[in-house]
């Protein structure tokens, strides 16, 4: 049957009849299939929005509409693996998550555990993992097997919710975000015993936190033993699962959901910015906000500037809507309402019970900060967003953590009173602040600060460092330090010493100070060398009470302890073993002389001025033909009047391999004596980049309780190593 008349009109245009008629039913066919085609489409997308429909009304009032939303669109299933290590090493070998579960955890017929947590750090899919595994189990249960129930404990009242599920025995539970529990207790324990409290008799329970929250977890990381919980009340064993970070094929994978075939030149973008954006690799939250982050032109160098990005596209976005007259002014103004809305959540939000601000305190805010703010664009925003309880609550830590940051890089007095206790995000953000405000600070070329690192001893420079380079500086050298804002200083974990490049002890102002409360290293002054050029250690320091450091200046308080460069140590100090301590046999077998036999036929009296006119000390010269340890080819021995002898070993050369000899003497000495006094063991990159330096503090054995002979070996001045041993014929003598 020829509906529309195809057959005439092929035959008007010369057609066949034979021809038309082939291809009017080829064509009516091609039409049919379409139509079918559009019909099963329709009724994919129709069951696709009932399904996600009664989705969003089973997980009210958890998630509101535009969260499970987006968990559900371009959903890219997360990987995991059971050991921390094994993260690191092979992220390929992870499991994908959901299918580990669906289809062997939660089989009520297998024995595999009972209690199941997924680590995730902020943003890598915990929550999007436990929505989707909540919506395909409920697509795929059957009558015979457990019912399902998903609870954020980030509501006020999820045990209330807990409690009110029936059939417990026979319902699986999924507990997000365990570490925002609303209980005022900071102890872990208690938090998971409370909540071990409510899910007794569940048969399967599966919590997400992050790995922070959970030290059990991370104590035996590398291990694929399950955490073994010991709480007040509750003994329990958790199966481990770290969620492991997106690949690039995974991003590639959402990339290809996210833009159709025929967007082609937004996937290639996407896949670009993915490339050159290393950042994105490690949280699949970024992906939500591809769109945003594209249109940056810049690229981006620190974590923070990625948060910066979403949020300023917001705001420009507002400020087209508003068409305010003062373009300018209503941009700071929003700026300074979103930092104040987030440090009143950091501030109160632990008090409050839940991490988010009434609706009444914005509207306050917004009235500071003098903005009519729309609500509704508030909620929209992808910034923000309304709790079903009717509070606003970021959508994601790291916006808040990033406005929390910028908040306290304003207020020098931030970190002593709150120190990111509740949102560590927010802490590297702010020094990454305080990093960049610090290089910008100099003018282009004139910075000529360096620094040395726990794996490198060469002299590097600080301006060509990135961010992640502070972690692992151990010496750092400024020469420009007035007035400076030196607040990055407490992200360098291992810093030891800072060298103050020609300054003096009077350059050590209260503000200098103030940046330096938690530094536990030394801080040496230094000068340049006339002959040489070469910068010498000319005065060292180690700062104390720092902790009690007065807000204004002018108080009296002590700051620091001087290091006696030139008397470290004092050769006359008694130090005489007690009774009981090692007797030190295997140390006298690294020597070709023997020690105990000193002063012997070559050594001749030497006038020490160290000593003065005292008359109960006789000091010898011995000078040796070859040299201990490739090193000394000199020893001064101290005899006093009492029959102890005190040995100090030196060089009168420039040694050809110092860095080499003086290693091997320290791991000589460290595998004899084992840790010094201050805990320092083998010879490291630390210790050769103090040498370098033509100082070095080196190593003191002098606990008269644990060695019969104590040694101290270090460099005061370039080239020229020292090393004393106390007490040769002291060993039996007991110091009262």
């Amino acid at each position: 049957m020829d509906v529309f008349g195809l057959k005439k009109i092929l035959g008007s245009w010369g057609v066949s009849r034979s021809l038309a008629s082939d291809m009017t039913y080829a064509i009516y066919g091609l039409m049919g299939f379409l139509i079918l085609l559009m019909v099963w489409m329709l009724f994919r997308w129709i069951r696709k929005v009932s399904r996600l429909r009664r989705l969003q009304k089973e997980l009210t009032p958890f998630y509101d509409k535009v969260t499970v939303k987006k968990a559900i669109k371009n959903y890219t299933p997360v990987r995991s693996l059971k050991s921390w290590d094994a993260q690191a090493k092979n992220r390929q070998a992870g499991e994908i998550l959901p299918t580990l579960f669906l289809k062997g955890l939660l089989d009520p017929m297998k024995e595999d555990g009972k209690f199941f947590v997924v680590l995730g750090e902020s943003g890598m899919g915990k929550t999007t993992f436990l929505i989707n595994l909540y919506q395909s189990y409920k697509r795929k249960r059957k009558e015979s097997m457990l019912d399902i129930a998903l609870i954020d404990l980030r509501h006020p009242d999820a045990f209330t919710h807990i409690r009110n599920i029936e059939n417990k025995s026979h319902t699986i539970l999924l507990l997000d975000s365990l570490e925002l529990l609303p209980i005022k207790k900071l102890d872990y324990r208690q938090k998971v015993d409370s909540v071990l409290d409510q899910v007794g008799i569940f048969p399967k329970v599966v919590i997400t936190c992050r790995p922070y929250f959970f030290p059990a977890a991370m104590e035996d990381a590398t291990s694929e033993a399950p955490i073994r919980f010991v709480g007040e009340r509750h003994n329990e064993v958790f199966e481990k699962h770290f969620i492991v970070p997106f690949e690039k094929e995974d991003i590639h994978q959402f990339i290809h959901k996210k833009y159709s075939f025929f967007a082609s030149q937004k996937r290639n973008h996407a896949k670009y910015l993915v490339d050159k954006l290393p950042y994105v690799l490690k949280s699949p939250v970024f992906l939500n906000y591809i769109d945003v982050l594209m249109k940056r032109r810049e690229p981006f160098t620190y974590t923070y500037q990625i948060y910066e990005e979403i949020i300023s596209q917001w705001v420009e976005s507002l400020v087209k809507d508003m068409s305010s007259a003062k373009p300018k002014q209503f941009r700071l103004n929003v700026w300074s309402l979103l930092q104040r809305l987030a440090y009143d959540i950091y501030i109160y939000g632990n008090e409050r019970g839940y991490w988010g601000i009434e609706e009444a305190d914005v509207k306050f805010f917004a009235r500071k900060c003098d903005i009519s703010l729309s609500y509704l664009a508030l909620n929209r925003s992808g910034i923000m967003h309304q709790h079903p309880n009717g509070y606003y609550q970021f959508s994601h830590s790291g916006l808040w953590s990033y406005l929390v940051a910028k908040q306290a890089w304003t207020k020098p007095d931030f970190e002593e009173e709150y120190d990111f206790q509740f949102i560590r995000e927010a802490e590297t953000f702010f020094y990454e602040l305080c990093w960049e405000h610090y290089l910008k600070s100099f003018e282009f070329g004139q910075m000529r600060e360096f620094y040395r690192t726990n794996l490198d001893s060469n002299e590097l420079l600080l301006k060509n460092a990135s961010f992640k380079v502070l972690r692992n500086i151990t010496r750092l050298y400024i020469y420009d330090f007035q007035g400076k804002d030196l607040r990055f200083l407490k992200y360098m974990p291992k810093l030891e010493g800072i060298y103050l490049m020609g300054g003096e002890l009077e350059d050590l102002s209260h503000y200098l100070l103030a940046q330096l409360t938690d530094f536990k290293g030394f801080v040496y002054f230094t000068r340049m060398d006339k002959v040489t050029g070469d910068p010498q250690v000319v005065e060292c320091i180690k700062l104390i009470n720092l902790d009690q450091l007065p807000r204004e200046e002018g108080e009296n308080w002590s700051a620091f302890n001087h290091i006696d460069l030139w008397e470290r140590p004092l050769i006359h100090a008694k130090l005489l073993a007690k009774a009981g301590a090692e007797d030190g046999k295997d140390f006298f077998t690294l020597f070709d002389l023997d020690l105990k036999g000193l002063p012997d036929s070559q050594s001749n009296v030497y006038d020490d001025p160290r000593m003065g006119h005292r008359s109960d000390v006789q000091v010898y010269e011995r000078v040796l033909n070859g040299r201990l340890f490739e090193l000394f080819d000199k020893i001064l021995i101290y005899v006093f009047s009492d029959g102890r002898i005190n040995l100090r070993f030196m060089n009168t050369y420039k040694p050809i391999f110092l860095l080499q000899d003086v290693q091997n003497m320290v791991n000589a000495l460290f595998e004899c004596y084992g840790e010094d006094d201050e805990g320092r063991g083998a010879f490291s990159t630390d210790d050769q980049s103090q040498l370098k330096d033509g100082f070095w503090m080196g190593r003191s054995w002098r606990d008269t309780e644990r060695f019969a002979y104590p040694l101290t070996l270090w460099m005061e001045e370039r080239d020229r190593v020292k090393f004393v041993v106390y007490g040769l014929q002291s060993q039996a003598v007991v110091v009262e």
